[in-house]
Parts: structure tokens; sequence; C-alpha cells
């Protein structure tokens, strides 16, 4: 796989503050900008495989994935939008924040909206959180732009890389490395939430011949995982 680059200009050159990314064969050059309707130029730095990993704003990473015309399944986006969401709940949140997202999580796993989304949307408007898990029933839910307003155990843009891989890595599946053990410790995984097995993961597909840098540091990472994980989706063959 040809690793792209790209140039990231951010804030966007018509003052909206909107992460804008152009192929780095363009910087320079004159562009639309698509807020403003007007000409403005490319400005910026090269963004790739360590900015990726390294940003705090998950707008930028969404920016990159559309560019390279990566699009994420409604399923991963709303996940990843549970995952984060969840990480601001405890027993103080309100009962209508466990509600929606329970329902945005039985959401994406069947795709069907369950039954009290729109009772629960309707009465959203009594509250302006910015953490509002409410967020995770929306038709097209989106993580906050940054992790600003992030609870440091659930940063968005770390929500946002657990269920894409970093586009800038070349990655093959080996369907070898499936192995029944590795199979069905990603279930395990899945069904019960065990993410705090994913380094037995790592070392069941290390014995099955997977020795990739980035899945290995995927499973090793001791940064939040949930439902959506590439990893475990892609042993388990969900999208």
């Amino acid at each position: 796989m040809e690793v792209p680059e790209l140039v990231m200009m951010f804030p966007c050159g018509c003052g909206s503050g909107v992460p804008m990314c152009y192929h780095a064969d363009q910087l320079g050059h004159v562009v639309r900008c698509p807020h403003i309707d007007r000409e403005v130029h490319v400005i910026g730095s090269p963004f790739g495989a360590a900015e990726w990993e390294a940003t705090s704003r998950a707008s930028m990473l969404q920016a990159c994935t559309d560019l390279l015309g990566i699009k994420l399944s409604l399923r991963k986006l709303r996940l990843s939008v549970c995952h984060w969401s969840r990480g601001h709940l405890d027993l103080q949140s309100h009962d209508r924040d466990w509600a929606a997202l329970t329902c945005g999580e039985e959401w994406a796993e069947t795709g069907v909206k369950p039954g009290g989304v729109e009772a629960l949307l309707q009465r959203r408007e009594t509250s302006q959180r910015v953490d509002d898990a409410r967020v995770c029933i929306e038709e097209i839910p989106s993580l906050p732009p940054s992790d600003q307003f992030s609870d440091p155990s659930a940063p968005a843009s770390d929500c946002f890389r657990d269920v894409t891989p970093n586009p800038f890595v070349s990655l093959e599946w080996n369907p070898e490395w499936f192995t029944s053990t590795v199979r069905e410790l990603a279930a395990h995984i899945y069904a019960e939430r065990d993410f705090a097995t994913m380094p037995i993961l790592g070392d069941a597909l290390m014995d099955a011949g997977c020795d990739h840098q980035l899945i290995q540091e995927h499973c090793r990472s001791t940064k939040p995982h949930a439902r959506g994980c590439w990893v475990v989706d892609a042993i388990l063959g969900k999208s």
C-alpha cells in the first residue's frame, strides 16, 4: 500500500477554525474554501503517521480520513461516540444519559433505532452539557472536535483512533493469523468488554505469526479500548 503524504492546514485560511486537509503537492496552491466560498492559499505542515498518533483533535483525524476517502461505518462512528460518552458517566450521571448510552450501543450493534430514542432526544433541550450522552443517539453521531471537552479516561481523539487504524501505515491482514485461539479471545473480549485482555490477544496473534508493529502496539496500548476497536473488529469480521 502506498503511504499517502498530506498537508494539514489548521485552522482553515478563512478563519473559521475548521481543520482542512490537502495532499502535499497542493501546498502553496490556491483552493476554494468550502466554508466561505472564497479562494485561499494552502498552508500548513506535513501530517502523517506520527501526527496521526499525536494529535488531540478528533476533527483533524476526521479531516484526514475524509481526504483519504476512508469512510467510517455508522456502526463504528456510533460506537466511538458511545466509547467517549461512557468515559464521562459515573454514578451521579442522570438516568437519561445511561439510557441514551444503552440505546446508542444497541443501535450500533443491531442497525435498528431502539424504541425510546425520540423521547430521549426531545428532552435533550433541557440539558446544554457538552458531555451529554444523548449524542450517542443522534442520527449521525459525532465526537467533539478536540479533547478540550473530554474526560482524560476517554479522550475524543483516542476514541477515534480506537476504531480507525493509522492510515499512513501499510496494513494487510493475513487469514493465517486468525487461529481458533485468536478468534475465541477476540469474541470473548467483545462479548464481555474484557479489554484488559488485549495484551493476551496480542500474544496469541504473535504466536500465529503476526508481528505487525501497528497491530501489536494497539493490543498492548494502555489507552482505552471499547467495542469497535479496529483489531477486534478485523478478527471478528465486523465493519
